[in-house]
């Protein structure tokens, strides 16, 4: 769904999210294209609150 919407890899969307999270001062995030294929894929059923 992400990939047909916004036309973004999971790396890319990675960046994006690690990227405003550095924006907002948010040291204790750390997103990479391995921490969203989990969420998409279903591995994780529910992101920590940091990352909500």
């Amino acid at each position: 769904m992400r990939e047909d919407q916004w036309k973004q890899s999971r790396t890319e969307f990675a960046l994006e999210l690690q990227a405003k999270a550095d924006e907002l001062g948010e040291r204790q995030v750390s997103v990479d294209a391995r921490l969203i294929a989990r969420w998409e894929d279903g591995d994780t059923a529910r992101p920590r609150p940091i990352y909500r």
